[in-house]
């Protein structure tokens, strides 16, 4: 079919051939894909009508509009794809920094309990001397100044002992 007597651009063209090639090897074809074949065998038996051609022109634009905009979609169903991967490989990075940054407080306060070299590791003593320090906080407002006070001189000793002790290995060495 010489398709340099219709009114198509270059890329509709090359559209249009390759539709026609496509709809020719198909067996199920719908209304459409018939009608654009009988307008095909029309103009190709060389004596269309203006309304045959007109309509050939019109179809073929309109399923070029289509094919465009299928393009269209699955180009932005694939940018989704991209953009969901990457918020959810974003969501799991903030997970793991939230869990890291959980598990590093409770090493950390569990930490304490070795450095003050806590009796036991049972967890309902513990829980219960906790409960009864707050209890005894809500009675005494300076109850938790003095927990810091104690605990803050306790720490900067331990530090500066362990300072002795590393100043000592390295004069040492």
């Amino acid at each position: 079919m010489n398709l340099e007597n219709f009114k198509f651009t270059n890329d509709q063209k090359t559209f249009v051939a390759e539709e026609i090639e496509r709809l020719k090897k198909l067996e199920n074809k719908t209304q459409t894909e018939d009608l654009i074949l009988t307008l095909v065998s029309s103009i190709e038996s060389g004596s269309p009508t203006k309304q045959q051609t007109v309509s050939f022109e019109r179809v073929m634009k309109n399923e070029f509009k289509k094919y465009k905009a299928r393009l269209e979609l699955d180009k932005i169903k694939e940018d989704e794809k991209k953009l969901l991967a990457s918020l959810k490989k974003e969501a799991q990075a903030a997970q793991v920094k939230d869990r890291k940054k959980r598990d590093h407080k409770l090493i950390s306060i569990g930490a304490l309990f070795e450095m003050v070299e806590f009796p036991t590791e049972d967890k309902g003593i513990i829980t219960g001397l906790l409960l009864d320090a707050i209890e005894k906080s809500k009675s005494n407002n300076g109850l938790f100044q003095q927990f810091k006070i104690s605990g803050d001189k306790f720490i900067t000793e331990r530090e500066q002992s362990k300072k002795a002790k590393s100043t000592v290995v390295d004069n040492s060495q």
